[in-house]
């Protein structure tokens, strides 16, 4: 029968180790030494005189921590599967028992068995390294005290070297699991009610990378297999596995695209202006969602992708301008400020007031009419119509666009802190789609519908939050 460890895991086993250097300090029934319950120390530990006649019954205490170790640890591996260092360690804990029960072979003496009986089970990582630094330091204790006694050479060897290999291998092993288990377990706490919610911003992210997979794998269809859209696309597919792996942990389903229609570029300088835009608008675009309160694990992909882009694909996508333009018998390239190029940012700005007019519409549903989503989600409606004209206007197809599956919101301030994250995402997107040179109709809904976010939605939104 198992018991499950509550509270302070060391008990047990210090409760051990003081019984056992008792019993290292009690020597023969002769000696005439009387057990007192008190923390050892190192007069404590000096042996008795008959002890040094008999090293059995420090073979015997030696071997029974060894058996409590390996136990223990065999009993993490049931309980919480295959973890390091404990599927290591229980290796070399047998190899342990071992090396003892050849000295009682030696001597021709059968070999005790373990007087453990039940052994602690645990229910984290942390707690269950947290027990194990305490049993190592614990067994080097243990062998510090046996090796003040007159022990046989081929005793004392064995007792030196488990020692050495709990001290130097075995306690820092654990040290290290302590403190990566403790900085996981603080990665996993759930925020307390009110406080920041990720998950618009993974959203975001996601949907951003997405779209940059996307467009990079449609370029290849059009153009062929062209550098460098073969090496990013397959680089924007980890970092779409990357932000996916947040969902995950967090036990969320992944949302899918929301793209729908992917542009087409019918040159490779095309194309790699379209990059251009696309990775610094990314690169903006994590800039803000870095000055939002961000989880550990979250804060660490987003660095992680920004630099991705901003060392990586942009420079390589800057490299792939200069050498389109300087082919010769280059197609006529489409105009800048039309075609492909204006396409593709219309699409991200449409996409980004979809996504903001979703949730704010299932805000609504999940809480009720409320302000100020009831205002803004109608004032979001007439940015998408303001963008959708825009694709008319210069005859571009209208992409079918959708928000994805859609976050959930118990509260109001956490329907409100998402609002913030995306309204400060959409205006580091304005600001970079308004450094193109667009026509001036649509540099004059660009501007008008950046104003609105920041001067209106913003403001509301961080008053409500």
């Amino acid at each position: 029968m198992n018991t499950k460890i509550e509270g302070n895991p060391m008990s047990r086993w210090g409760a051990s180790l003081c019984a056992m250097l008792l019993f290292v300090g009690c020597g023969s029934p002769d000696a005439g030494v009387q057990e007192t319950a008190v923390a050892p120390d190192e007069e404590s530990l000096q042996p008795a005189a008959a002890s040094a006649a008999d090293p059995l019954a420090s073979m015997n205490t030696a071997l029974q921590d060894e058996y409590r170790a390996h136990a223990t640890y065999a009993q993490v591996l049931i309980d919480l599967g295959d973890v390091v260092p404990f599927s290591k360690i229980v290796e070399a804990e047998a190899t342990h028992i071992t090396a003892i029960g050849a000295l009682f072979t030696k001597r021709e003496l059968p070999v005790p068995g373990s007087a453990l009986g039940e052994v602690p089970t645990y229910d984290t990582h942390l707690a269950a390294c947290e027990a194990a630094v305490t049993g190592e330091t614990g067994n080097v204790v243990i062998y510090d005290g046996l090796l003040l006694l007159e022990l046989p050479n081929d005793v004392r060897n064995v007792f030196t070297n488990l020692r050495l290999a709990s001290l130097e291998q075995h306690l820092p092993a654990f040290e290290n699991c302590v403190e990566s288990a403790a900085a996981e377990l603080e990665e996993q706490q759930e925020p307390e009610e009110g406080a920041f919610d990720p998950v618009a911003s993974m959203t975001m992210a996601l949907q951003a990378e997405l779209l940059m997979q996307a467009t990079y794998a449609q370029v290849l269809v059009d153009l062929g297999d062209l550098t460098p859209f073969s090496n990013i696309v397959q680089a924007e597919a980890t970092h779409t596995a990357a932000i996916g792996a947040l969902f995950t942990k967090r036990e969320l389903p992944v949302p899918g695209s929301g793209l729908g229609e992917v542009p087409a570029y019918a040159t490779r300088l095309a194309a790699c202006e379209a990059a251009v835009t696309g990775e610094t608008g990314a690169v903006a675009m994590y800039d803000g969602l870095l000055l939002l309160e961000l989880p550990n694990d979250v804060r660490n992909v987003f660095t992680n992708l920004r630099l991705a882009s901003m060392e990586q694909h942009l420079p390589a996508f800057e490299s792939c301008v200069e050498s389109a333009a300087a082919e010769p018998e280059e197609p006529e390239e489409p105009d800048v400020a039309g075609g492909d190029v204006l396409g593709q940012a219309l699409a991200t700005a449409l996409q980004a007031e979809l996504l903001m007019q979703a949730v704010y519409g299932q805000a609504l549903v999940d809480l009720g009419d409320m302000t100020p989503f009831s205002n803004i989600a109608d004032a979001e409606g007439r940015h998408v119509g303001s963008i959708e004209a825009l694709f008319t206007t210069h005859d571009i197809p209208l992409p079918t666009l959708s928000g994805g599956d859609l976050t959930t919101f118990d509260t109001r301030v956490a329907a409100c802190v998402a609002a913030v994250d995306m309204e400060s995402a959409a205006v580091a997107m304005y600001d970079v789609l308004l450094s193109g040179q667009w026509p001036n109709d649509v540099l004059t809904v660009f501007a008008n519908l950046r104003l609105a976010t920041l001067e209106q939605h913003l403001p509301a939104f961080q008053k409500c939050a």
